[in-house]
């Protein structure tokens, strides 16, 4: 049946705590690591209290979901978002996790509205190269697949390791993505639950 979706970042929720929302409203956070929370989502709850936030509407009986977007290769972005989450299964019990890896933009458009010395070193190179060269991604998709791949990879990874079982899908990716993925994440591309579709409400089969 139908029910409403709240899309956001934001910890601004104590509004909603006392509603009669008859378990019919799904929340669903963007969560970032915390340096990209803090220094590239600016003027944004940070990591923490996106995931304080989730835990208080759970306790009020909404179903919460977490979709990592953008993920975005700091340094160091194994371990920041190992503990993300670390973090996130700790305090909250989402139904569904999905990920998206920066994209929408061109090369130079991300330098010039991110400080790109917070990027890894690989990722910085190759947005570097993107920009130099003066290509415009005719898609939405930026940083190329096999990079994008090893990402994938590591999440997927961590997922099943600290997870509890959650179901997780990659969202707004290449049929040659979920070619590689789709044995690791358990879905296939014309066949899996996403954050939004309207074959992913609480309770569908392919949640469980």
């Amino acid at each position: 049946d139908k029910y409403l979706m709240l899309y956001t970042k934001s910890n601004n929720i104590d509004h909603l705590l006392h509603l009669d929302h008859n378990k019919r409203t799904i929340i669903n956070w963007t969560l970032s690591c915390d340096t990209v929370s803090r220094l590239i989502e600016k003027k944004t709850p940070a990591m923490d209290e996106r995931i304080d936030a989730a835990y208080k509407c759970q306790e009020s009986g909404y179903t919460v979901r977490f979709r990592f977007s953008p993920i975005i290769p700091i340094k160091d972005w194994q371990s920041e978002n190992t503990k993300m989450i670390e973090k996130l299964f700790a305090k909250v019990k989402p139904d569904l996790i999905t990920m998206d890896i920066l994209g929408w933009m061109t090369a130079q458009q991300i330098k010039n509205s991110m400080d790109i010395t917070l990027f890894d070193d690989e990722y910085r190179n190759i947005i570097e190269d993107l920009s130099n060269k003066g290509i415009v991604n005719k898609i939405k998709q930026i940083i190329p697949h096999d990079a994008r791949l090893k990402i994938y990879r590591y999440f997927i990874s961590e997922l099943k390791r600290l997870g509890n079982g959650t179901p997780f899908a990659i969202c707004m990716e290449t049929e040659d993505m979920w070619d590689d993925l789709a044995s690791e994440i358990g879905m296939q591309k014309d066949n899996y639950v996403c954050c939004c579709g309207p074959e992913s409400v609480p309770g569908h089969p392919m949640l469980s």
